[in-house]
């Protein structure tokens, strides 16, 4: 009996806040490069390098150091009033792994103070909801939403009723959390199923969820414990990001039914409905980073795909596209109705100010600032008369009236409905037959991969029996194998010993070796010192010839000179005497110049004796000195042979 008033359609774009919360433990030590307001602002700004650096505007940013009251009071506070008023609406919070989308969504549940009954008085604060000082400043905004309502509600005179839902999807399948409790959140072991299914009811109700329980509370206790007996059932692990990572997409959906008396003029009461859907999405994960394997990485896979399906659905909407991906995940599926249709939305970003997040971070940032540009036209359920309902009820009495006439007036001949009824039976059961053609196509292609194993099993079978006799083989190989070893340890071991013998041997001629070249580098230094010493005097020797050479020219130049002065000085003297004697035969005689004359010759005697035994002696000299010179080279050509030798 949803219906809905077309007369206040306006198109509002969905609401989009961004909350940071300060680094984790394991990565606090890092400098943050994200510049946000410390409790409230607007703008988001990334510092860095130019291919990083950017800035953001959104409809509201929190800080670190905004509380979960902050949070309420300004984004689900009005949210709650409108869904009062009759309007569906949906906040979904959604961010990287880690970054406290569950505590923002859930808070603290051990911490969450409840009342036991919220049909109490209570103070009022702010815009007359329940005041937060009465639950722990770690509450949530699902257990925040939860006693504001029934305070809200109870404050009312008029009747209402409430119910909430918990779904999961887990792995693409459905799972209902609240399944097999009561409503005081107690289990009574059952365990959730994943066969949920979602079908277009083709009605206003829009996208419904077949086979979930929807539960009925009366008190914001009873509430928060379905709550809480749902979120234990959650999926959640440990990755490398976050010690309590949910590994699946939640939504809590509280349903609020509010019958108003007497409101009109003629005296008939009205009934609202509102719906808030509260969906807590996994994080996007990078597998890398996180440390996912197996089941885990699964399970991120199948995180990332929805999430990945859900971006193409903003994309679409963004671009006014003639085609939306709704079906292709069974997340936008549900939430259909919030992106791009009837539903108020606001979505919350949640980041991390952690520099090495940068890179998801700035990929939330421009997640969510494209989220911006969806337009939903929020819509408000019809306000329902009790004439209105009374009718409903009439027709609905009658119709089971027809039926049961046509069941009556053809007693015995089957079973016969009213035509309404048949028509209905026959929708249904076209839909059964569909399912059951899907389970047939299904079975179809289980028994085929039932063949394909087999198959693949009688395969195996063969090559395992090939394999058992080859092993056979290999086990008589590795016998005679074991033998041939046997005996080559021993001849390994004989060798060993000689070779350690060897090995001694060879560090002892080793040893020797350096010692001999050792002295070979010694001799060889001491060779070169006397190849250059050789040189050396060989170099002196032959300066030596040379001085030998040139002294024997210049003796044998000044013995011809003194030949040359004798022999001019005998004739001169000669000459000299020849004309004293005339000179003295004509003034003293005979005697006189026949003892000057032998005086004379004595004394020339004497002169050419000295001569001869000068230039005897110049000989001499120059002798004894070639002689030296070619002893030497001797000398020198037997050393140098001998260093050849050597």
């Amino acid at each position: 009996m949803v219906r809905h008033n077309a007369s206040h359609e306006k198109d509002t774009n969905i609401q989009v806040v961004v909350r940071c919360r300060e680094a984790p433990t394991r990565g606090a030590k890092s400098n943050t490069s994200v510049i946000v307001p410390p409790v409230f602002g607007q703008d988001v700004k990334i510092t860095g390098s130019p291919s990083v650096a950017r800035s953001f505007h959104f409809d509201g940013v929190f800080g670190p150091k905004a509380s979960q009251e902050n949070i309420y009071d300004k984004v689900v506070s009005p949210i709650l009033n409108e869904v009062m008023q009759g309007f569906n609406c949906t906040l979904f919070a959604y961010g990287q792994t880690g970054t406290g989308k569950t505590y923002t969504m859930e808070g603290d549940l051990d911490s969450t103070t409840t009342p036991a009954v919220s049909r109490v008085p209570t103070p009022t604060v702010g815009n007359d909801l329940l005041s937060s000082a009465r639950m722990s400043p770690q509450a949530g905004m699902i257990p925040r939403t939860l006693h504001n309502l029934f305070y809200a509600l109870d404050k009312q005179s008029a009747e209402y009723y409430v119910h909430v839902s918990y779904v999961e999807l887990y792995n693409e399948e459905l799972r209902d959390l609240l399944a097999g409790t009561d409503h005081a959140g107690e289990s009574n072991g059952f365990v959730p199923s994943g066969n949920l299914r979602v079908y277009e009811s083709g009605t206003d109700k829009g996208v419904v969820i077949q086979g979930l329980e929807e539960k009925l509370v009366t008190s914001a206790k009873d509430a928060v414990a379905l709550m809480q007996a749902g979120a234990m059932r959650r999926k959640v692990a440990a990755t490398r990001c976050n010690d309590t990572s949910s590994r699946s997409h939640a939504i809590f959906t509280i349903t609020v039914f509010v019958r108003e008396r007497a409101v009109t003029v003629d005296g008939e009461d009205v009934s609202k409905l509102g719906k808030l859907n509260l969906v807590d999405l996994a994080g996007s994960e990078n597998i890398g980073r996180s440390g996912a394997q197996n089941v885990r990485a699964r399970e991120a896979g199948s995180i990332n795909k929805s999430l990945l399906v859900l971006g193409r659905v903003i994309n679409a909407l963004v671009e006014k596209a003639t085609f939306v991906p709704y079906r292709d995940s069974k997340l936008t599926h549900i939430i259909k109705d919030s992106l791009g249709g009837r539903t108020r939305t606001c979505m919350i970003a949640t980041i991390s100010n952690a520099v090495d997040h940068i890179e998801e971070t700035v990929k939330t940032l421009q997640y969510a600032s494209q989220a911006k540009g969806i337009r939903n036209r929020p819509v408000a359920n019809k306000m329902v008369l009790k004439s209105e309902i009374v009718h409903d009820l009439q027709q609905h009495i009658e119709r089971l009236n027809r039926d049961l006439e046509a069941a009556r007036d053809n007693a015995g001949t089957g079973f016969y409905v009213s035509k309404d009824t048949y028509e209905e039976l026959t929708t249904q059961a076209k839909a059964s037959r569909e399912v059951a053609e899907e389970w047939k196509q299904r079975v179809a292609l289980w028994e085929e991969e039932v063949q394909r194993t087999n198959d693949k099993l009688r395969v195996l079978s063969n090559e395992h029996a090939a394999t058992c006799r080859e092993l056979s083989t290999t086990n008589e190989t590795l016998s005679a194998t074991r033998a041939e070893l046997d005996t080559t340890q021993s001849d390994l071991q004989r060798q060993t010993l000689l070779t350690r013998a060897h090995a001694h041997h060879e560090r002892a001629l080793n040893a020797a070796a350096f010692v001999l070249q050792a002295s070979a580098r010694t001799s060889a230094g001491d060779a070169q010192a006397l190849h250059a010493k050789t040189a050396r005097m060989a170099e002196r020797e032959q300066q030596n010839i040379q001085a030998a050479t040139l002294i024997g020219e210049s003796v044998r130049t000044e013995v011809e000179r003194a030949q040359a002065s004798a022999v001019a000085y005998n004739e001169s003297a000669a000459r000299q005497s020849q004309q004293l004697l005339h000179a003295l035969q004509s003034r003293v005689g005979p005697e006189f110049e026949a003892a000057l004359d032998t005086c004379l010759r004595q004394h020339a005697s004497t002169m050419e004796a000295d001569i001869a035994n000068a230039v005897q002696t110049a000989q001499t000299q120059r002798s004894e000195a070639q002689n030296n010179c070619q002893r030497i080279a001797e000398q020198v050509e037997v050393v140098a042979s001998g260093l050849d030798t050597v």
